[in-house]
């Protein structure tokens, strides 16, 4: 699934064979990138600035730990209205990496002296994006018939609803009263 995070180069990969040599060994990182806009669930999400990831990476007995923090400033489209929303969101990072294939669930994999950030990262912008944009709690979306914003005007279009259920009992009504 991460095969769809793009970006303009690699700076999201690190060397780590200096880490490797001596336990508990632990280095800054401070690596940015502009990504590439996604689509997920149909949503668009893209990247106003480049996305940045800071942190502290050590080896902890074979296991590469990293602990930090990622942030993005991202464009998203109001779900009711379609307005485009600027959104800065930071991400806590704790995550733990190995290169053995008895690993746990919850841990990411890396071979050689290179680990990739790009499957993390692009994981933890997906889980922390809300599931439901709104411009606000009360935006009023678009109107179903004519598709004006109704934040912005009122319409006189008339809104007729019903309880889908009753579909083929309003179709027998109509066919009635005709």
């Amino acid at each position: 699934m991460y095969g769809m995070l793009r970006s303009e180069g690699e700076m999201m990969k690190i060397y780590i064979s200096d880490l490797t040599k001596v336990n508990g060994i632990q280095r800054e990182i401070n690596l940015q990138e502009k990504l590439e806009e996604i689509n997920f669930n149909g949503d668009n999400i893209r990247f106003i600035e480049p996305i940045k990831l800071t942190g502290i990476i050590r080896d902890e007995s074979g296991i590469i730990k990293l602990k930090g923090e990622l942030n993005l400033v991202v464009e998203l489209n109001c779900h009711r209205c379609s307005k485009n929303l600027e959104q800065v969101i930071n991400i806590c990072i704790d995550e733990s990496y190995t290169n053995t294939e008895k690993a746990p669930d919850d841990f990411y994999k890396f071979s050689g002296n290179e680990i990739d950030f790009s499957p993390m990262i692009f994981d933890n912008i997906l889980t922390n994006i809300p599931m439901k944009i709104l411009c606000s709690e009360d935006c009023k979306g678009l109107c179903e018939v004519c598709g004006c914003n109704r934040n912005l005007k009122d319409c006189n279009c008339k809104i007729q609803q019903y309880d889908p259920r009753f579909e083929a009992l309003l179709k027998l009504r109509d066919k009635e009263f005709r």
